[in-house]
């Protein structure tokens, strides 16, 4: 049977109140995929760079891609602590570490009503939270477009197998 969608009786908005509602919980839904996505980019990285130094650490040819990709991995450590609580190994984690941008916008994402356009003050924490992720994503960019080429560099030098960020 066909399904028909109506608006509940307790509900005092309008249709476009309810649309905006709904686009703001997409776009939250949009940064917070973007936010994981480089999260998993920059741990298959950490993998990566982790193996070489396992299978390489006593090769002298390769030190300084070893140490270059060591600096690549601690750029990279502070980003994904901004993005996330690294941290917090349990669900009693938050009440002694403060909560990052993956936690941040899951708790704002709860404030989102389905029964009204968002307020003035959600958007602009949604602003505020949009604005922190991209600077951090510009800066994994940043790492990506030039660390990495230049410990793949290194590496290519050495003669081992190069790192790769995974699509």
């Amino acid at each position: 049977r066909p399904l028909r969608g109506v608006r509940a009786p307790r509900e005092k908005d309008s249709g476009p109140g309810i649309q905006e509602a709904v686009t703001l919980g997409l776009q939250v839904r949009d940064r917070i995929s973007q936010l994981h996505q480089a999260i998993n980019e920059i741990r298959e990285t950490t993998t990566q760079i982790d193996s070489l130094k396992k299978r390489f650490a006593e090769n002298d040819k390769v030190k300084p891609a070893l140490a270059a990709a060591a600096d690549l991995e601690t750029k990279a450590a502070a980003i994904e602590g901004v993005l996330m609580q690294v941290k917090m190994k349990s669900s009693e984690g938050n009440l002694v570490f403060p909560n990052e941008l993956n936690e941040e916008f899951y708790s704002f994402n709860g404030t989102i009503d389905a029964d009204s356009a968002p307020t003035e003050p959600q958007q602009a924490v949604f602003k505020k939270l949009s604005t922190r992720l991209d600077e951090q994503l510009q800066q994994w960019t940043a790492l990506k477009q030039t660390d990495l080429p230049k410990v793949n560099e290194l590496i290519k030098q050495a003669d081992v197998p190069a790192l790769a960020v995974a699509k």
